[in-house]
């Protein structure tokens, strides 16, 4: 029987078998969303695309990182900036949210019985299936390439405390008093004096909303303050002791290094690709659930 394959670039929505589909449906993940206005644009890693009076989520999301963003139409036609979240979806996991329609983005479901509504959609997914658009995977090796080192403990620690990633960063107005005002300019001479002050001066202090900017690692300084100057020219030939000065600041949250060597060495003899890799069993399980037939090029 013919692999499902597409030119080896992993699974294929369009050679896709429907025994294939429904194993990939039971076993992966499903983001489910209520109340998104039809015409605005909706996507998931590389694809997006219009939704539709029925959309009402995706389907066969496989295991890892994904970006999900939207971006409101206006009355005329107009796009909003993107606004999304990254998640880490496990195996068989469901991701629900809503509609904001007042911030026009997406949010977490405001229920009042949150486990009770999850069972049933959990109960009910097969109903949905017609209702939820397929995860493309013509472009899912793209996306693991990009992301396929990226763990769940990543993804928390760095995604902003309120959830949401924005196109920039949403920063406190700065009250008119504490604008700064620069010289007071009384002369044509002090004009030209003007010119050589340095612009940023005049800029207000703008800081970030807590909570709603990414939180970045602060990297070392590559060269210490007190360095002697043959330390400088040393540190200055590359960054070594800056990234050990990194590294050994988490050690304890890092695996030991032989762990990671002995993973890295039976992930090399086992031969995983990137697409077996990121799909972390769900097309593996489709293999076991019907035999006979491959399912990896």
């Amino acid at each position: 029987m013919a692999s499902p394959l597409s030119n080896s670039t992993g699974l294929s929505l369009a050679t896709m078998s429907p025994a294939v589909a429904l194993a990939l449906f039971d076993n992966c993940a499903a983001l489910i969303i209520a109340g998104v206005p039809p015409g605005t644009e909706f996507g998931i890693d590389q694809h997006s695309f219009l939704v539709g009076e029925d959309f009402r989520g995706v389907k066969m999301i496989p295991e890892g990182v994904h970006f999900v963003y939207c971006a409101a139409k206006g009355a005329y036609g107009e796009t909003a900036p993107r606004v999304g979240f990254v998640h880490h979806f496990t195996r068989g996991e469901i991701v629900v949210r809503e509609w904001d329609h007042e911030k026009e983005e997406l949010r977490h479901r405001v229920h009042d019985n949150v486990e009770e509504e999850m069972a049933k959609i959990r109960e009910n997914l097969r109903n949905l299936d017609k209702y939820l658009a397929p995860y493309d995977y013509d472009r899912y090796t793209a996306w693991q390439k990009l992301t396929g080192n990226i763990t769940q403990s990543t993804v928390s620690r760095h995604s902003p405390d309120c959830g949401v990633i924005r196109n920039t960063v949403e920063l406190l107005s700065c009250p008119d008093e504490d604008r700064p005002r620069g010289q007071v300019i009384t002369s044509p001479r002090l004009s030209k004096i003007r010119a050589l002050v340095n612009d940023e001066e005049l800029l207000p202090n703008l800081k970030s909303i807590p909570g709603t900017a990414p939180k970045f690692t602060t990297l070392p300084l590559r060269c210490p303050k007190d360095a002697s100057p043959a330390d400088v020219s040393r540190h200055h030939m590359d960054c070594i002791e800056a990234v050990d000065l990194l590294l050994s600041s988490r050690e304890k949250k890092l695996p030991n290094r032989a762990t990671v060597s002995a993973a890295r060495a039976t992930d090399r003899t086992n031969g995983a690709n990137a697409v077996e890799y990121g799909l972390s069993g769900c097309a593996k399980v489709a293999a076991e659930l019907l035999p006979g037939r491959s399912y990896f090029g």
